[in-house]
């Protein structure tokens, strides 16, 4: 019967470590894939603007 009683008040598991787990997960998407293509964006366009009419450009 005691035994039954504490079963039944076990504590629920945190959730903490899923929220951890996640906020963790989204910084590395943004050091490893959204910062990078941002920064290579940032240095096309700088070319395209440096570009000048009548300028030759090897495709």
């Amino acid at each position: 019967m005691n035994l039954l009683i504490l079963l039944q008040a076990q504590e629920q598991p945190s959730i903490m470590p899923t929220f951890i787990m996640i906020g963790g997960m989204i910084v590395f998407f943004y050091f490893f894939m959204i910062r990078p293509q941002m920064k290579k964006q940032k240095q096309e366009k700088n070319f395209q603007e440096s570009l000048k009419p009548g300028r030759m450009v090897v495709t």
